[in-house]
């Protein structure tokens, strides 16, 4: 039986599952905080309203009271629960108090929060309705108190498209049905979108344990994060007909009025939920954030968010969209902080462009036959398989090695520069470039023996001189043999001694070495990687390198 072994660092399939590409964050720890605000502007995660920092409106019923001067009460929430809140929050106001609410997406207020515990200027808010208690729960992970108080509506969260497009999709859906299904998934950043985030973690929860479909998940992973979109702009898009799927929430699709259709997979894809959160910074007092929980408890209150489809309290009746069940799973309840934060760093980096040397071992060992297929042949079309699921902006470079294989004697030859894949030359792209290079590599082609080591240090030292920090830096090695250079060269400790000398924190660049087939030494690959604080991977099994070498490629970091 074939064996993955990944001796610094388990393929990505089985740390993360996420589904294409989705959901508004819901990451706001002060170093995860940062993950969520990624390098998007804020206001690109509104759920079908305009973005952060928009209108504001004052609650002013007049109401029994004694005071000097009225206290105000700045209310932040989505752009989606701005209105209703401000028609429900009416209740609290009275000569003593006014409500404000101001429309400010939950990652915008979470980053905020988390910078100002570090020294950054406060809110000037008081009281924040997030639409997820997950923010909550990372703020105080890391050590920024807020005050979560009840939650006041929730709102499940679906896979939305086109009424007509929805009905098509396989009755009682699971997440293994859907990643093999062709609809047209698409996705919002889910550091910025937190349907997104719940989605991208439910995926996870489905495919725990199972390393092919969390290798399909990674790569529908990666298709999304090729295509993003602002939530609104894929709102837009399926109201006016457009084939897309897209995760949002229950809310939005009442709110759309019938052109649009909710599937919820098998197991749900968790709630949103909306705690008033008294923020630390604001000038609240505990009866002004009382009377406003009041109101928004109230009959009034409820009916308002109700008529705006949100279901009431914590569990009040759905609004009857067809495809969603009445009761569903709260699954933030099932993730620590630990784990949200390891799933939205695994999404940065698997979705973030990469400046990567590619670099295949054409020794004649490759010629080897592996049922109806060479060595050769399977390692192509893995590379030209994973070549398919970069971004466009990543810059990739293709080298061959074996032994006398450059002009001027060297064991390596470059075959295509590092450029961007979406860059021109004669009439081509550079992906289309890179392709026909890896398609020239055929078992007529390989010959020579193994110079590995001197392969490594080469190629290491390269990327190193070009490196660019604007990207994740790296060279991915495969080959099925030891180190075999009939001419000498550098020994495994030579080589080692080497990159740990030339190995700089301010140019990092990750070392991956893939081994195939049974003659590899996954024991000094594991050595080398480590060195540089790499990772290495051997499948023993040439047949299974198609997986593990796409793993490989997507699952790199800094």
């Amino acid at each position: 039986m074939s064996r993955h072994r990944a001796p610094s660092k388990p393929p990505v399939g089985r740390i993360l599952a996420l589904v294409a590409g989705l959901v508004v964050v819901a990451l706001a720890v002060v170093g995860a905080i940062r993950l969520l605000s990624g390098d998007e502007p804020p206001g690109t995660a509104s759920d079908g309203g305009d973005p952060g920092g928009g209108d504001a409106a004052s609650a002013t019923a007049p109401a029994a009271g004694d005071c000097a001067e009225p206290e105000q009460l700045v209310v932040v929430t989505t752009a989606a629960m701005a209105t209703p809140l401000e028609e429900a929050a009416a209740g609290a106001a009275s000569d003593c108090l006014t409500v404000e609410v101001r429309a400010r997406e939950s990652a915008e207020v979470a980053q905020q929060l988390a910078d100002a515990a570090g020294g950054a200027d406060p809110s000037d808010a008081d009281v924040w309705v997030p639409d997820s208690t997950l923010f909550v729960e990372l703020l105080a992970a890391d050590g920024v108190a807020v005050g979560a108080g009840d939650v006041v509506a929730t709102s499940p969260v679906v896979l939305a498209g086109p009424a007509q497009l929805i009905g098509q999709a396989p009755e009682g859906a699971a997440w293994p049905d859907l990643i093999g299904s062709e609809l047209p998934l698409k996705g919002t950043n889910p550091r910025q979108h937190a349907p997104s985030l719940l989605t991208l973690l439910s995926a996870q929860a489905a495919f725990e344990g199972d390393a092919a479909g969390g290798e399909a998940l990674a790569a529908t992973m990666v298709r999304l994060g090729q295509d993003l979109r602002p939530a609104d702009e894929l709102l837009e898009m399926a109201t006016s007909g457009e084939q897309v799927v897209f995760p949002t929430s229950e809310q939005v699709v009442h709110t759309a009025g019938g052109s649009l259709g909710a599937l919820v997979p098998e197991g749900g894809l968790g709630t949103l939920s909306y705690p008033v959160v008294t923020l630390p910074d604001g000038d609240a007092s505990a009866e002004a954030v009382a009377a406003l929980t009041g109101a928004l408890l109230s009959p009034e209150g409820q009916e308002a968010l109700a008529a705006a489809g949100f279901r009431p309290g914590e569990d009040g009746p759905p609004p009857g969209v067809a495809g969603v069940p009445e009761q569903v799973p709260a699954l933030a309840d099932q993730f620590t902080a630990a784990e949200v934060t390891a799933a939205t760093e695994s999404w940065a980096r698997i979705t973030q462009a990469q400046r990567m040397l590619a670099i295949l071992d054409v020794s004649g060992s490759m010629r080897e036959e592996v049922g109806d297929d060479t060595r050769i042949g399977i390692a192509t079309g893995a590379a030209e398989e994973a070549l398919g699921l970069m971004r466009s902006q990543s810059q990739v470079g293709l080298w061959e090695f074996s032994t006398d294989r450059g002009p001027d004697g060297q064991d390596h030859r470059q075959l295509v520069p590092v450029r961007s894949l979406d860059s021109v030359s004669e009439g081509r792209t550079h992906r289309e470039a890179l392709r026909d290079a890896v398609r020239s590599i055929t078992a007529e082609t390989v010959t020579g023996d193994t110079a590995l080591y001197d392969t490594i240090i080469a190629a290491y030292r390269l990327m190193q001189d070009q490196y660019d920090p604007g990207y994740v830096n790296s060279v991915v090695l495969l080959t099925d043999g030891v180190n075999d250079n009939p001419e000498g060269g550098l020994s495994e400790e030579q080589l080692i001694a080497e990159l740990e000398q030339l190995a700089d924190p301010d140019r990092p660049v990750t070392l991956v070495l893939i081994g195939m087939g049974p003659s590899v030494d996954g024991g000094a690959l594991q050595r080398i990687a480590e060195s540089t604080g790499g990772r290495a991977y051997v499948a023993e099994d040439p047949a299974d390198i198609g997986p593990v070498f796409i793993d490989a490629v997507m699952n790199r970091e800094r």
